[in-house]
């Protein structure tokens, strides 16, 4: 028998994984009726592939374009772009309107692959106002912002990659919501030097078992699946309500020198508020869209007052007082008060619900001079008594800013 030449084994391998996946590929097209021993996902065609690596495509090797009697549509249909019914990852994002999120791919590898139709990987794909918010919350009123500041761009590269999720190994299968049922772990793209541990970040599913509406959480929000298993070439995209935010990242775990930190106040005597200035330039001012605390950024969104009474020995009440910039209105307030020092001071990361009140005791001056637009109070948690030494405050807002409409 003649001796086989590696270039001649080569094809031969190939061909024979191409026979089998041609074997099993269903043989659907759009709108054609599923036979019932096909699972509900079937891909509505039927193109063969192989997985070809990059470096063959791009050296051109002739022979992963052939078409052989045995296999007459190529050893390689989707990842060579030569299936004619089945779209891109980004093709899916673009049809459903998922710009910001297109946007946030943008900042890593992910965007090319995902415009790659042989790119394997479900998409957790968040609304464009969900994306909105999750920037304006680090900060950013725009794009262009963005685009002018490298470690806002590490953070949204990491945010990205954390909503793609790669097959499951070993059967290198994409994730689809029928396999996203009640405590299900799924890992991410977020890579192993990026995550605590070396291991890469996980999403927890859930089921609401009346409605059979999927939830996905992460160690710092809740999604909602608004629409499920949409398909492309060899993934599916979930649309997602919400974005969701890992607890640590190599570039998120910078987040929280971003932001101020928070104020430690010594604790009054029994009877007596501790204020900051309500007069002169020593004014505390609420930036918005002021990353890294540069004021230069954003726009002063509010003249801030804080403080803290000691009403006895186990009692303490901290303050937000809140002018508003005239044009800039006040959607949402988040007040930390508490004897136990702040661990992270990014946005969001806390949501107490405060109180209102009028005044301040024993700080006149807050209305009569300051004259806030709104006051929030909370009483201090953590261990307060004769030896408590001081409290710790940080006001977070949400606010929009108010424009005339363009004639």
């Amino acid at each position: 028998m003649a001796a086989i030449t590696r270039p001649a084994l080569r094809q031969l391998l190939l061909v024979s994984a191409s026979v089998l996946l041609a074997v099993l590929a269903p043989r659907h097209t759009f709108g054609g009726k599923i036979e019932p021993w096909r699972p509900p996902l079937a891909i509505p065609c039927g193109c063969s592939d192989i997985a070809v690596r990059d470096s063959f495509l791009a050296a051109n090797q002739s022979f992963i374009m052939q078409t052989p009697e045995d296999v007459p549509d190529g050893y390689c249909q989707i990842s060579c772009g030569r299936c004619p019914c089945c779209p891109t990852l980004d093709s899916v994002l673009a049809s459903k309107g998922l710009e910001m999120f297109r946007w946030l791919l943008s900042f890593s590898e992910m965007s090319e692959r995902t415009r790659r139709p042989g790119f394997m990987a479900t998409l957790l794909a968040p609304q464009d106002g969900a994306v909105w918010a999750a920037i304006n919350k680090l900060g950013y009123t725009s794009k262009e912002q963005v685009a002018g500041d490298t470690g806002a761009k590490n953070i949204l590269a990491d945010l990205g990659r954390y909503h793609v999720l790669p097959p499951v190994q070993p059967l290198n299968a994409t994730w689809t919501a029928p396999f996203m049922r009640r405590g299900v772990k799924m890992w991410t793209s977020v890579s192993a030097s990026s995550a605590p541990g070396g291991g890469p970040h996980m999403i927890t599913a859930d089921v609401d078992t009346g409605s059979g509406t999927v939830y996905l959480s992460s160690p710092k929000a809740k999604a909602k699946v608004v629409e499920k298993d949409v398909y492309a070439c060899k993934g599916f995209v979930q649309v997602i309500d919400t974005v969701l935010v890992p607890a640590f990242s190599a570039a998120a775990a910078e987040l929280g020198a971003w932001w101020g930190g928070y104020f430690r106040v010594p604790m009054p005597p029994i009877g007596t508020t501790y204020t900051t200035p309500v007069t002169g330039a020593d004014v505390m001012i609420a930036c918005a869209g002021c990353a890294k605390n540069d004021k230069s950024k954003g726009y002063a969104a509010a003249s801030i007052q804080l403080a803290v009474y000691r009403q006895n020995a186990a009692t303490a009440i901290g303050y937000c007082c809140v002018r508003m910039t005239s044009g800039i209105d006040l959607t949402d307030e988040h007040l930390y008060a508490s004897t136990a020092q702040l661990t992270n001071s990014a946005p969001g990361s806390f949501k107490p619900e405060d109180g209102t009140v009028t005044s301040i005791p024993l700080a006149p001056t807050t209305t009569t001079v300051f004259k806030p637009t709104s006051i929030f109070s909370q009483g201090l948690t953590g261990s307060c008594d004769a030896n408590t030494g001081y409290a710790y405050l940080a006001c977070h807002m949400v606010v929009q800013e108010c424009v005339a409409a363009s004639a």
